[in-house]
């Protein structure tokens, strides 16, 4: 099947912006039409930025807003139609990448916001509501504000790598998701409502960050959730009035809190008042030299 290739109106417009020198800043927009199509794949990937993602209320398109560094950054947009499938790729590539004789080394300097503020990057998207979407996020370092309200989630994978990411859900995604995979480097993850994804199967691994995620939803569904920590820290709240079984498999180095549970024995916890009928969260935790902490709250 023949592959078409969109670019539907992009406008560019530039400004100057002083930084340590001269830089001129450039900010593109895009606009990409969505209708009849019944699947959207979305990728995002960029080093160092802000993002911000949330709903379109035109429902039917992709609008957006890149604004960066001309000397630092180049932005790779596509967007195709393969079918009744829309496919969306964002690469916000540095263009020290490109040459192996410059050498622009963030490992140096974790100061997030000074290097935000020193190499201009920001990503402002809206998807549609309308069409299911499988989204990747992968991101360097930085800060990201998602807000999946309204979005039809059917699959989400997030490697959050240094960034600090917060990420809402304050309503109840219109289809199941699928798949929900996220990963934490050494960035802090602030995750509010996850349970209004009505994601199937979860899986979260923590390496030296921290994480906050909040399990409750308007209404909750059967769910399985993998969770591996490596050397960080997690905070979990976990609906009442659900049917909850915990297992966790730790060592004399962990670190592990389980408040209002029933302890069954050494590694397994279920909630007080199991209900036959109930959605069910199964939970499987793994933890090497980093800590746990679950609540149950209403």
């Amino acid at each position: 099947m023949k592959i078409k290739t969109f670019l539907i109106g992009v406008t560019i417009t530039s400004v100057l912006m002083a930084h340590d020198d001269a830089t001129e800043i450039r900010t593109d927009t895009f606009h990409y039409s969505v209708e009849n199509r019944q699947l959207l794949e979305v990728e995002f990937s960029y080093g160092l930025g802000e993002f911000v993602l949330g709903a379109n209320p035109k429902g039917n398109a992709i609008d957006g807003t890149i604004t960066y560094a001309v000397e630092k950054i180049i932005p790779d947009v596509r967007y195709i139609r393969h079918g009744a499938k829309g496919i969306l790729t964002v690469d916000m590539e540095s263009i020290e990448d490109q040459h192996e004789d410059d050498e622009l080394n963030f490992s140096f300097d974790l100061n997030v916001r000074k290097q935000i503020n020193k190499y201009k990057n920001d990503i402002d998207f809206l998807l549609p509501s309308t069409v299911p979407t499988e989204l990747e996020l992968d991101f360097g370092l930085g800060s990201a504000h998602l807000d999946f309200t309204g979005i039809r989630l059917s699959s989400l994978d997030i490697d959050c790598g240094l960034s600090d990411v917060f990420m809402t859900v304050s309503d109840q995604n219109p289809i199941r998701c699928k798949k929900v995979q996220l990963s934490n480097g050494l960035g802090d993850i602030d995750i509010r409502q996850l349970g209004n994804l009505r994601a199937e199967n979860i899986d979260i691994e923590v390496g030296l960050g921290s994480a906050s995620i909040d399990f409750r939803g308007q209404q909750i569904y059967d769910m399985n959730v993998d969770i591996e920590i490596g050397l960080g820290a997690m905070d979990i709240i976990l609906p009442e009035n659900t049917n909850i079984r915990i297992e966790i498999y730790d060592n004399f180095l962990s670190s592990v809190e389980i408040r209002d549970m029933v302890k069954k024995d050494d590694s397994h916890w279920v909630s007080p008042d199991w209900k036959a009928g109930r959605p069910t969260i199964r939970m499987s935790v793994e933890i090497g030299l980093g800590s746990i902490d679950i609540d149950l709250r209403n």
